[in-house]
């Protein structure tokens, strides 16, 4: 996801600046329905993903106002890169602590 956004935003000069570049990715959603697809997968990911790390603080015991669990809850709106973000940082599970 990461190199894609840079790809987009960065390579290939010849293609034009940002605003040609944004010009053209609006014509290719408006007209292709799996760009919009895409899209909306993206946005449901986002969503699941920002539900999924606080079941799992909850689970993991952490409270969820806790000075600990606000930048881990934060991360979670990152698509695809917070959720690796996550699993490296967040807490063990209490049932494995020494």
């Amino acid at each position: 996801g990461a190199v894609a956004v840079y790809w987009f935003f960065a390579a290939r000069p010849e293609f034009g600046g940002l605003d040609e570049r944004l010009g053209s990715l609006q014509q290719l959603l408006a007209g292709d329905r799996l760009g919009s697809s895409f899209l909306v997968d993206l946005g449901l990911y986002a969503a699941f993903q920002s539900w999924l790390i606080p079941d799992d603080l909850k689970r993991r015991g952490v409270e969820l106002d806790s000075d600990r669990a606000r930048p881990l809850r934060r991360i979670g709106y990152v698509p695809f890169v917070g959720l690796i973000a996550y699993l490296l940082l967040r807490p063990r599970y209490p049932a494995t602590r020494e």
